[in-house]
């Protein structure tokens, strides 16, 4: 179990399998660089941050080729405002719960975010996405 909400900057991306509200079956092998977040409904930080997280997206990450994804954990019924602004930018990941990616990262806080690098290590983690490093640069 991990001290903070998330597991620890440097770890190896545990191994999951999950499907996304577009019904993309998402592997932690197939996710390459990836900007992460993990959401709540009930969080009472979570529009301020969800709505940073989704500019970030459009401006930052896709213009470099990074995916994003992003996870909210909680019904569909509960989920449905977070899903519609997140699938604008993200793969959107819908858990009843915390599984399976909220028990394979260990999440004990929203919202959190984190950063996948191409070989699979889960590189920066922080409360804000405004706070994790610059993309690097993809080639084409």
């Amino acid at each position: 179990m991990a001290d903070g909400p998330i597991i620890p900057a440097g770890s190896a991306v545990p191994g999951f399998s999950a499907v996304t509200t577009a019904g993309e079956r998402i592997t932690h092998e197939g996710l390459g660089e990836t900007m992460l977040g993990f959401f709540s409904p009930d969080c009472r930080a979570r529009k301020k941050r969800q709505s940073l997280f989704v500019e970030q997206a459009r401006t930052t990450a896709r213009a470099t080729g990074r995916s994003v994804l992003a996870v909210v954990h909680g019904t569909d019924e509960e989920a449905r405002e977070q899903v519609a602004e997140l699938s604008e930018v993200a793969h959107v990941v819908v858990e009843p719960g915390d599984w399976p990616l909220g028990e394979a990262f260990d999440i004990a806080g929203y919202p959190v975010f984190g950063l996948i690098t191409v070989d699979g290590t889960l590189s920066a983690t922080a409360f804000d996405s405004g706070r994790l490093p610059a993309p690097s640069k993809v080639a084409v």
